[in-house]
């Protein structure tokens, strides 16, 4: 039989894009004087709890009411990137920078929705305004290394995420980006730093144990890379990506079972690339 597993590979994160608060709630509440307030409120509300689409229409009513302020157009763009209506949410960011194009975080959003549009120029050009007009903008650097990394440009990438860390020594995402360009360079030990340090700033985040799991299994730290797999999947047990490398994992220590059992769960869960191990691990059954 060959070997089964050939690789284990981390995640990248995105910060995504930020919902920017300019009147808060509680102002809102109390104002409570126009049907533009009243329907940004709304607006906000919806987004919290994730109603996206509903979101999206109480910022339209509001806009109807009031279409110069910057903020509500980077709200609705925020909403309309959580849809996928990438191209919507250009459109909304560009006329918030047109309204105001001094303002860094705009562009960092307006960069993150033309990568996801396939624009990586573009991208990397707000981008680089961002930081050109707020050189403090962490989440600009962040975003330009995660930009550079997927470019492999590694070692810019590097230098990026290092900024984004000296600005703001609790950017978690930023740890955790940084150490999957150190497992680039196959420097695990670091990469487990870097994961550490992630993990003591966001304990629920299920991504930083996986990725540290990924370091640990090349380190040949099979009981923590298991350990810290079975932590991202209690906290994410609807992630076949998951279920599919412990899987791999159980396998490789020689527990077949297990590794019957995480392969079928992935299948189940619609990760596309188990099917093609299961009669590897499972032989000719399935569980």
């Amino acid at each position: 039989m060959k070997k089964i597993i050939d690789k284990m590979t981390s995640i990248n994160i995105f910060p995504k894009v930020k919902l920017f608060l300019a009147l808060s709630l509680e102002i809102l509440i109390a104002c409570n004087t126009s049907s533009f307030e009243k329907n940004y409120r709304q607006g906000l509300e919806c987004f919290e709890k994730k109603q996206y689409n509903e979101s999206v229409e109480y910022f339209n009513k509001a806009i109807d009411k009031k279409n110069d302020n910057p903020d509500i157009y980077v709200n609705r763009g925020v909403a309309k990137n959580y849809m996928k209506d990438f191209e919507g949410a250009l459109r909304d960011f560009d006329i918030a920078i047109k309204l105001t194009p001094n303002n860094s975080r705009y562009f960092v959003n307006r960069g993150y929705a033309k990568e996801n549009s396939g624009n990586i120029d573009g991208a990397l050009k707000d981008y680089n305004s961002a930081i050109l007009l707020d050189s403090a903008n962490a989440e600009a650097y962040n975003n330009r290394g995660l930009l550079k990394r997927n470019c492999r440009d590694y070692k810019d990438a590097i230098s990026d995420f290092d900024r984004a860390i000296n600005i703001d020594s609790s950017f978690a995402i930023a740890y955790n980006n940084r150490g999957t360009v150190k497992e680039y360079y196959e420097n695990y030990g670091d990469a487990v730093i870097d994961y550490n340090k992630s993990i003591a700033l966001d304990p629920k985040s299920h991504l930083f144990y996986f990725n540290r799991a990924v370091s640990e299994f090349y380190l040949k730290n099979f009981e923590s890379a298991l350990n810290d797999l079975n932590i991202a999947i209690s906290l994410d047990g609807q992630n076949g990506y998951y279920y599919h490398n412990r899987a791999l994992l159980y396998y490789k220590i020689g527990n077949i079972q297990k590794a019957c059992q995480d392969i079928n769960k992935a299948i189940s869960l619609g990760n596309k690339d188990s099917q093609k191990y299961l009669n590897q691990i499972c032989g000719n059954s399935s569980i």
